[in-house]
């Protein structure tokens, strides 16, 4: 869903964990393992592994429940999504989250 310009500035995906939400495999931005679930009170924290190396996490609802090293999907609104230059850290601009065709960086 994001442009190939993105992918060849090494653009890193970003976004925060009460923003992401676990879905059924296949339905989501990304395919991921669950790694760990904590139920901290209020919420259940879930770590997600991404391939081989990356993590991401999501804030779930308190009476969430999932089986460890179960293969989910992770669904985040395009919205709230962020690009980072991952050689230099700037944030790019967010258009192209939303189908902008070329990242920029967001200072320009």
């Amino acid at each position: 869903p994001f442009p190939t310009a993105a992918a060849a500035r090494n653009a890193v995906l970003g976004f925060r964990p009460e923003d992401a939400r676990v879905v059924e495999p296949g339905s989501g931005l990304l395919d991921a393992r669950v790694f760990t679930a904590e139920l901290t009170g209020d919420m259940t924290l879930v770590t997600l592994s991404v391939g081989q190396e990356d993590t991401v996490v999501a804030k779930m609802p308190r009476d969430f429940m999932c089986d460890y090293d179960a293969n989910v999907g992770v669904d985040v609104d395009r919205d709230r999504i962020f690009l980072f230059d991952g050689d230099g850290g700037e944030r790019l601009d967010t258009a192209v989250a939303a189908g902008g065709s070329t990242p920029a960086l967001a200072n320009d």
